[in-house]
């Protein structure tokens, strides 16, 4: 279990080893909500993604049970951010419309690389998102919790490469690049 936003927990449920499914759960301490987010991967499928992610909500019974439930968003459509993942690896990020994100890869095993990939935007709370991204060039799937108030983002990669399943911690620092498109009265899809 790790915090990844002020009383904002990240669990990873299960792996996928064995049946190709990863399962996490995000809690939301300060407002008694609970995100749960699964990745399956589906071999046989014939087109990519070979991904696909849904999420289910729920509430942990307290004090909290009128709070406002996390809801997909639109928030972040239009955003370029830059995740700096290590000294040598960052990542762009453009949040293009309500079902794709832009990336392109600087550094690391797939440098140059860049693309379009399904995309699901979840509110956890102010200044706080669940994305899920789905990648067509590789059998990957990206999970990451956006904490926008200490500019990081905390999550998983999991995947199926050379015969192999992984599921990778993942983390890096934010940097906004631009404004949202809103804020200059353009509207994505």
């Amino acid at each position: 279990m790790t915090e990844v936003a002020e009383n904002v927990f990240l669990i990873e449920l299960s792996k996928g080893n064995i049946d190709f499914a990863h399962s996490i759960l995000v809690l939301d301490l300060n407002n008694s909500n609970v995100i749960l987010l699964s990745s399956q991967y589906q071999p046989s499928k014939k087109i990519t993604p070979r991904f696909e992610q849904n999420y289910h909500l729920g509430k942990i019974i307290g004090d909290n049970l009128y709070t406002a439930a996390p809801t997909e968003t639109r928030d972040l459509l239009g955003l370029h951010i830059l995740n700096e993942y290590s000294d040598s690896t960052a990542v762009e990020h453009i949040y293009i419309n309500s079902q794709w994100y832009a990336y392109h890869i600087y550094g690391g095993v797939r440098h140059g690389e860049c693309d379009c990939d399904q995309a699901t935007y979840l509110k956890i709370k102010d200044d706080v998102y669940l994305l899920g991204f789905r990648e067509l060039a590789v059998d990957v799937a990206i999970i990451l919790v956006l904490d926008f108030k200490l500019m990081r983002n905390t999550g998983f990669a999991i995947g199926y490469t050379d015969e192999q399943w992984f599921s990778i911690p993942i983390g890096a620092h934010m940097k906004k690049i631009n404004k949202r498109l809103d804020d200059y009265n353009h509207h994505a899809l």
